[in-house]
């Protein structure tokens, strides 16, 4: 066969529609992958977006049992919120750390006099093995009416001007 009559069979071959059906089956299955790739990093932003209040949620209050003294429990998703308390109500603060890291939690903004923290911090590991995490673990009881605001940042102690790996805060309002 020539030259010439095989590049004719293969213009034929092109423009067949078995050739074409191939054709669009790839491009679909092309947009396919590409939409799937799309939604979940779309997804991803969201869940980043909105576990870091960039969706302009509005702040969300807590409000403490009133029976008694209820004992509440705040942790990180906790974050920018609002927590209702009566004078005497303790609450817990629970926060994800990895100590071996050297980062830990510092208190910047402590809530005193509204709010009292009970006692040193707690921690619980999540396993035994070296450089495993965990939870600190805060507890506070309101004393007296008013409005604190009780702030947290997770640093290294010896990083003087470093930003902060995290930060954690909340405002507790305490009514008699």
């Amino acid at each position: 066969m020539a030259a010439q009559d095989r590049q004719r069979v293969r213009q034929n071959a092109a423009t067949t529609p078995a050739h074409r059906e191939g054709e669009r089956r790839m491009s679909m299955r092309a947009t396919d992958t590409t939409m799937r790739i799309a939604s979940r990093v779309l997804a991803a932003f969201l869940a980043v977006s909105a576990s870091h209040g960039w969706l302009g949620a509005q702040e969300a209050t807590l409000q403490a049992a009133t029976g008694g003294n209820a004992a509440v429990r705040l942790g990180g998703q906790d974050n920018g919120r609002r927590l209702e308390l009566r004078v005497g109500q303790r609450f817990t603060l629970e926060l994800r750390a990895n100590l071996s890291t050297g980062y830990s939690w510092r208190v910047v903004s402590s809530g005193e006099p509204v709010i009292r923290q009970l006692g040193e911090p707690t921690f619980t590991e999540d396993s035994h093995l070296a450089g495993a995490g965990g939870t600190l673990r805060y507890e506070f009881r309101a004393e007296q009416a008013g409005t604190a605001a009780l702030e947290f940042v997770y640093v290294r102690p010896w990083e003087k001007d470093a930003r902060p790996a995290a930060t954690f805060a909340v405002t507790v309002v305490v009514t008699k």
